[in-house]
């Protein structure tokens, strides 16, 4: 099994980076299949080189794709990349069209590192959080805000997010909009992390706005 595309093969040769491989993006596919019908809106907010965005133009089905990409090397990339319909753009930056819509999926593997509220992203979203926590836990967080009713998040993370204390208040969260449909630990081969990873598919089933 071919774990990359020619392109993120070109790009780890002078990068290291978070980007799953094929056979733990097939498990997160293969989850959110039945999900999959035409002309629903999916979110990729993070997409990297855009390498789920080739698993899903494997489908004979027509979705509205919209990805994100802050990196402009990764961005250059991405636009390579049939019906990605890509942005320039930060998840976290608060404009159209990304963040004034709404998704029937939001799937993708959302950077780790720890964060605290003096940093920009920490300050902008502080009454999401007590001292400090993972990245990712903001990008779970604003999903589930950006999910339509009955929508799904799946996304590939740390492990870290069943027992870290720091993601309580996402699984709070979590537990009053919705239910946790999937959750699986994920091999290591192939990857280029340092942590292990889970599959986690979500399900929105009621707006707490």
């Amino acid at each position: 099994m071919k774990q990359f595309s020619s392109a993120t093969i070109q790009y780890f040769k002078d990068n290291i980076d978070n980007i799953p491989p094929k056979n733990s993006r097939s498990m997160l596919i293969q989850k959110i299949k039945p999900y999959l019908k035409k002309d629903i809106d999916i979110l990729e907010p993070c997409a990297k080189t855009g390498e789920f965005i080739h698993d899903l133009n494997r489908f004979d089905i027509s979705f509205n794709i919209t990805s994100l990409e802050q990196n402009k090397h990764l961005f250059n990339i991405l636009t390579s990349v049939p019906n990605s319909n890509p942005y320039n753009s930060s998840f976290f930056h608060l404009s159209k069209p990304h963040n004034f819509a709404s998704y029937d999926i939001i799937l993708g593997a959302p950077p780790s590192f720890y964060i605290d509220k003096k940093t920009d992203i920490g300050n902008k979203f502080k009454h999401w959080f007590v001292d400090k926590t993972n990245f990712y836990f903001f990008y779970f967080m604003r999903s589930i805000d950006l999910l339509k009713d009955d929508g799904i998040i799946a996304f590939i993370l740390p492990d870290s997010f069943l027992i870290n204390p720091y993601m309580q208040l996402l699984r709070n969260k979590i537990i009053t909009s919705g239910s946790i449909l999937h959750i699986e630990r994920l091999s290591n081969l192939f990857t280029k992390t340092t942590y292990n990873t889970i599959l986690v598919v979500y399900q929105k089933t009621q707006n707490i706005d």
